[in-house]
């Protein structure tokens, strides 16, 4: 029986017993690849121009039409150069608010923009949440800003200006 009692034991002790493994060890590795600053000019900001009270002003970047724009009414443009055939992400403000010189009620400008990589109008369309696109084989892209201007009946005269950021990273 004390032969049983230790035979057991040995069993019991023998089956909670672990192997015990060497340190294993594994080579990660990291890289990155660096591109060349993206650089972006604006040869060109919106303008609508001289506009009635009581209308919507639209510059059309797909087409390059515009409706009840004034005369000297402009395009706004960015000139993006980077590394060839790279993805890029733009991105923009669904509405811009554009302050009167002296008081007053702000006008709401609802920015459009089109990315192109050749010059002039057409291209693909940028949503304010951002869109990705790819810069042409030299590492250059274009877009083309308009968008709509509502001119309440009223709107104090004179000018009005707001600023707005377009977000340009690579994708």
């Amino acid at each position: 029986m004390k032969t049983f009692k230790i035979l057991f034991a040995a069993l019991i002790i023998a089956g909670f017993a672990t192997t015990v493994h060497a340190q294993q060890d594994t080579e990660v590795t990291a890289s990155a690849v660096v591109l060349q600053e993206l650089t972006v000019l604006v040869p060109q900001n919106v303008d609508f121009g001289n506009v009635s009270q009581n209308v919507t002003a639209t510059l059309n970047p797909s087409d390059g039409v515009t409706t009840n724009a004034g005369t000297g009414a402009e395009f706004g443009q960015l000139t993006i150069a980077g590394a060839a055939n790279t993805e890029i992400f733009i991105s923009h403000p669904a509405t811009v608010n554009l302050e009167h010189e002296g008081s007053g009620a702000d006008l709401v400008y609802t920015p459009e923009m089109n990315f192109n990589t050749a010059l002039g109008s057409g291209g693909n369309p940028i949503t304010a949440a951002g869109s990705e696109h790819t810069l042409d084989g030299d590492g250059n892209g274009w877009v083309y800003i308009g968008g709509s201007l509502v001119v309440p009946e009223t709107a104090d005269t004179g000018e009005y200006t707001g600023a707005f950021d377009v977000t340009i990273v690579y994708n």
